[in-house]
């Protein structure tokens, strides 16, 4: 069965989006159209999730398309981000600062 958002119920579902933003994005496309019901507008939850699944996935493939953008597994070299001065050893040991007295 399709359940219908209603104005404040899509709002939530898009992390608290205020209503101006809600009538932008659907002027520019990033939001199906909803159906009004006497005077009350409704968005099919279904339609709504499957319309965000396509932004995302065309997102998705734009960005990989970019040059410069790797499909490899990212991995991070000389040991990650624990090594070098920004890790856990840039401090030193409480005797190397003066401490531990």
């Amino acid at each position: 069965m399709q359940r219908y958002l209603t104005l404040k119920e899509l709002s939530a579902k898009l992390g608290g989006r205020s209503r101006s933003a809600i009538y932008l994005d659907l002027a520019a496309g990033r939001l199906p159209l909803p159906m009004k019901l006497g005077g009350r507008l409704y968005w099919p939850e279904g339609d709504v999730d499957a319309h965000l699944r396509n932004l995302r996935d065309k997102a998705v493939v734009h960005k990989l398309s970019e040059p410069g953008v790797s499909t490899a597994p990212f991995h991070e070299p000389h040991g990650g981000e624990f090594s070098g001065i920004h890790g856990r050893h840039a401090l030193g040991t409480k005797a190397q600062n003066g401490g531990g007295q």
